[in-house]
């Protein structure tokens, strides 16, 4: 809240600007290119939208509130966090299918806008006071005012609006979507290396920054055949060793290319693919230098062990608290689940309801899985919310029976052969997660 984002340029991500809660805020003399939803502000109050440019995109500008809040925050019960008062004045909208969505969100100014070459310019839903004064709407496929959905109709006022009906072409600024970041950016921003959503890429040490060669993945790296990109500093670059693969689709060639592997049909994937790139000076992520045309080499290592995974979900809604009562919630996992599935990704995020069925707060689940991996050292890494125990071969090795946020907890295992995994979690309300991987240590 109170920020001050002016002049800069956002394109090509799904929300340009994500303002959750945000109050106070200046938006403004912004270029909006091809964003999915160029402006989404969820319960913001008091904040100033004015002389952007916006071209392409679903949504402009989308304001709305939910229906509740969640029944456990703080902030929602200390402060009032009803969507209301915004400006939108004097901003160009241009080939944007939506320019304004604005649900359940009162006292809202749209002035001196320009609206072109769009599908609806207005929604309006579930909101009061409403002006829209002295704006220009030009080549709309719906013409006239907005309809009021669902709702009696909307209390708008205003005047000097101007319904057209053509293309008013030079009432927008052009927008150049081939420009390029200023030359002074650093890091990810930097001018001499493709840019966009599909370019942003981050690894366990942060943002790819291209001064160094990558094999990125292109495709889910769980697939039997995986496409790569070598993605770096302008230069040549050659495979020389690989290991857990059965064929590539080539072995050299530059930067900018895209390779095809295929890995090996073993249980457990352990993939390792050495290679060698000569051309540009090459910065590392630490900051080390290798003068060009010096060879440098680089890694891509993936180790995965596909676990199957059978997964229930009851719900424990009017029974006592899971953690203070673990007679009662072990009698209900005795029982008939509401719903089950079989995975090979634990990897669940709920906003709601985890399975059909079942409700999006107060349930419980249960995770069993069976692997078979090389002996070695291995970190389970659990994320939960909320609390959440494991069992390895029916021997308790994590407790954390808690009512807590998303918490990431790693536990080092001695494995080898055969074993079973049982985790056992329970939900409150909110946000919910549970999620688990595998990686081995003493490769």
């Amino acid at each position: 809240s109170r920020n001050r984002l002016i002049a800069n340029r956002i394109e090509g991500c799904w929300h340009g600007i994500w303002g959750g809660y945000s109050f106070e805020t200046l938006i403004q003399d912004n270029v909006f290119v091809s964003n999915d939803e160029h402006i989404a502000i969820e319960h913001g109050q008091d904040n100033t939208i004015v002389r952007n440019a916006f071209e392409g995109g679903t949504l402009g500008v989308y304001l709305w509130e939910r229906d509740s809040q969640p029944a456990n925050w703080g902030y929602s019960r200390s402060r009032d966090v009803r969507s209301a008062r915004v400006v939108i004045e004097d901003n160009r909208f241009r080939r944007v299918d939506v320019p304004l969505r604005v649900l359940q969100t009162d006292t809202v100014v749209v002035g001196d806008n320009v609206f072109d070459t769009t599908r609806d310019a207005l929604e309006f839903d579930g909101s009061s006071d409403i002006r829209l004064e002295g704006n220009v709407f030009g080549a709309v496929s719906n013409e006239g005012p907005p309809p009021s959905h669902d709702h009696a109709p909307l209390p708008i006022v205003g005047g000097r609006n101007v319904w057209g009906g053509s293309d008013i072409g030079d009432g927008v600024p052009e927008t150049d979507a081939g420009g390029r970041p200023i030359a002074e950016g650093a890091g990810p921003q930097a001018p001499d290396h493709p840019w966009s959503r599909a370019y942003i890429l981050v690894d366990e040490w942060g943002p790819i920054d291209f001064r160094s060669p990558v094999a990125w993945p292109r495709s889910p790296r769980t697939n039997l055949v995986q496409t790569f990109e070598i993605v770096g500093p302008d230069g040549a670059w050659r495979l020389v060793a690989a290991s857990g693969v059965d064929s590539v689709s080539a072995r050299s060639g530059r930067t900018g290319d895209t390779v095809e592997i295929r890995r090996s049909r073993d249980d457990v994937v352990d993939m390792r693919l050495d290679f060698e790139f000569t051309g540009a000076e090459v910065v590392d992520r630490f900051g080390n230098v290798s003068p060009a045309g010096q060879p440098y080499g680089f890694t891509y290592t993936y180790f995965f062990v596909p676990i199957p995974w059978d997964v229930a979900w009851w719900s424990w809604e009017g029974l006592p608290d899971p953690r203070q009562d673990m007679d009662s919630f072990r009698a209900l996992l005795d029982s008939e689940p509401l719903a089950t599935e079989s995975t090979e990704d634990l990897g669940y995020q709920w906003y709601g309801s985890p399975a059909p069925g079942v409700g999006g707060d107060y349930f419980a689940t249960r995770a069993t899985g069976l692997l078979n991996v090389p002996t070695g050292r291995y970190r389970l890494d659990l994320t939960s919310d909320d609390g959440v125990r494991v069992w390895l071969d029916g021997t308790l090795v994590h407790d954390d029976w808690t009512y807590h946020a998303p918490r990431l907890e790693q536990i080092e295992l001695d494995l080898g052969g055969a074993h079973e995994i049982h985790i056992e979690q329970f939900e409150i309300t909110g946000y919910a997660t549970l999620v688990a991987t595998l990686t081995r240590l003493d490769r």
